[in-house]
Parts: structure tokens; sequence; C-alpha cells
């Protein structure tokens, strides 16, 4: 089965992409499905966005370098990094 990321809106691929490249920290929704925080990303997310949660999960779980995601304190070391170490 092959996903369908462009079903993600723009506004989270951007932050998504500006958040990896050391451009911008993520909003309070990336930041918890960036954290692994289940909970903290289902009470942050809009209507538009609970459904496509599962989606973007996959994204970042296959697309998205494993070193800037998957708890708080990996999130707090890839932002607190100098841009130019940021290898995507």
């Amino acid at each position: 089965m092959k996903a369908d990321y462009h079903l993600i809106p723009e506004r989270i691929m951007n932050n998504l992409l500006y958040y990896v490249k050391g451009e911008e920290a993520p909003g309070g929704f990336l930041y918890s499905v960036l954290c692994n925080d289940l909970f903290g990303a289902v009470g942050k997310a809009d209507d538009e966005i609970k459904p496509l949660i599962p989606l973007i999960v996959m994204y970042i779980h296959w697309e998205v370098p494993g070193n800037c995601h998957g708890s708080p304190a990996i999130v707090k070391e890839w932002m607190s990094k100098p841009k130019e170490e940021k290898k995507c």
C-alpha cells in the first residue's frame, strides 16, 4: 500500500520541513507528534488534522531523519543543534 502523503495539509508539511532543516520550531500539534505524545497530538489537532494523524506519523517514521523525533529529549536536542549540524 502506497501512502498518499499529498493529503497532509501544506501548513503541517511546511512546519515539519522547516523544523527538520532547523529553520523553525514545530507548532504545538506537530511537537506532540514528534515527541511521540499521542494524547497531546489528538488534543491539539483540529478537525481537519485528526483523521490524518496516522498518515502524518507514517510520513515522519519513513521520511524524516530518526534522530529528530521520538521523545521530548530528542526533539529538544534537535532544536538546540546549530542549523549546519542538522543533516537531512
